[in-house]
């Protein structure tokens, strides 16, 4: 029924499909209106970014208190209350109005590696 010319002709045709469905898929996602807005906040991000490599780090104060260096904090969803966890083994709950520490939670066996508070 097929003969060589014939199957030739219908992967050509079944590729050529292909390419045409690739190039529409293409056109598609240059062609949706939101590319200029995603674009230009992507520039003012990129912009805030290299700005803000270059203004001055500062900071409000050092809370002291741990031995060892801090791996990881947690703030309060109120935002008052800052807890951090340390090598050293102990949990510490600042308060950060008075910036001061409010308790230590002692016992762990090992540095504290990650923390959450709900």
């Amino acid at each position: 029924m097929f003969n060589s010319s014939t199957e030739k002709i219908v992967p050509e045709i079944e590729e050529s499909k292909k390419i045409q469905a690739l190039q529409a898929g293409q056109k598609q996602i240059v062609d949706k209106p939101n590319t200029d807005v995603a674009l230009e906040e992507l520039k003012k991000t990129l912009n805030f970014i290299e700005m803000e490599s270059i203004l001055p780090k500062s900071y409000v104060s050092t809370l002291r208190g741990h031995n060892s260096e801090v791996s990881c904090v947690s703030f309060s969803p109120d935002g008052r209350f800052l807890a951090s966890g340390s090598k050293d083994e102990l949990i510490k709950i600042w308060n950060l109005a008075e910036k001061r520490e409010e308790c230590t939670f002692k016992g762990h066996n090992s540095g504290i590696n990650s923390m959450a508070i709900f």
